[in-house]
């Protein structure tokens, strides 16, 4: 077995003089949800559901729990993102939803309602109903209480 296919030699595959050195830390630039967070609530107000869309990983439930809780942490910054509205990003809430927000916006009407002579010309004749007849309740007792032996009334316990 030749032994040189056993070692790489780093200088004959790859030329890193061209590269660019870049110093690269965690701490010099911190993106996180916070940062997307703030945005979204300038946006989208107090409507959880579109803010889940645009924060990944995060349910309606979620987004409500963490604007309480910097509500109560610093309401001056929840002020400030509540009274300083922006528009929507389409663009942004088209591609975390996968839906398409172009085009004029749909109008949605309310279903007119039917009118009590509409329903009434629609609605089949029916035969009017019998006004129920009062019965009045029998002295005799019944077939179920054949066994059982009545040793007064109601009436003789009040006197």
């Amino acid at each position: 077995m030749d032994e040189d296919l056993l070692f790489v030699n780093r200088d004959e595959e790859h030329r890193t003089e061209d590269y660019a050195h870049v110093d690269k830390s965690d701490f010099t630039k911190s993106v996180n949800s916070e940062t997307y967070c703030r945005k979204a609530l300038s946006q989208f107000g107090e409507n959880y559901e579109l803010i889940s869309y645009v924060l990944p990983g995060r349910d309606q439930k979620a987004c409500k729990n963490k604007f309480n809780s910097e509500d109560t942490k610093n309401p001056a910054r929840i002020t400030l993102c509540l009274n300083n509205r922006k528009p929507y990003d389409i663009a942004t809430l088209t591609r975390m939803t996968g839906k398409d927000f172009s085009g004029p916006t749909p109008e949605i009407r309310a279903p007119t309602p039917i009118r009590s002579t509409e329903l009434e010309a629609d609605a089949p004749p029916t035969a009017r109903p019998s006004p129920r007849v009062k019965r009045k309740k029998s002295r005799t007792p019944s077939v179920r209480d054949a066994d059982v032996e009545i040793l007064g009334d109601i009436d003789d316990v009040e006197k």
